[in-house]
């Protein structure tokens, strides 16, 4: 995360989000609370047939997505599905950073 970067006293051009460039990049704002992020979510649950209101931290994020699946099993494949589509918000991130890529919230939701 920039922001980490930066308390670090590491030299930054731009500590903004990649996607939104409106608020500090930091893991709560990168995962559940950019609206970038938002609409990849959004996606998802709709793939998944889920509507609900997000949590805009990422801990009490990944708890609710855990709670909307029902038994253990099905508890799991949520969570992994939360992890999936987190690594690849942040591969995503990293690819306009590094390769100039533009921010396309469809190539997420098909890489997820």
């Amino acid at each position: 995360m920039r922001s980490a970067l930066l308390r670090r006293v590491v030299v930054l051009d731009d500590v903004g989000c990649v996607f939104c460039e409106h608020d500090w990049e930091d893991v709560d704002h990168l995962f559940p609370g950019c609206n970038f992020a938002y609409n990849v979510w959004i996606a998802i649950y709709s793939w998944l047939g889920f509507v609900m209101i997000q949590h805009n931290q990422v801990k009490y994020h990944y708890v609710q997505h855990g709670l909307v699946c029902r038994g253990k099993r099905l508890s799991k494949v949520c969570h992994f599905i939360w992890h999936a589509t987190c690594w690849c918000l942040w591969l995503h991130r990293n690819r306009i950073i590094f390769q100039e890529e533009q921010a396309d919230v469809q190539l997420v939701v098909w890489h997820i």
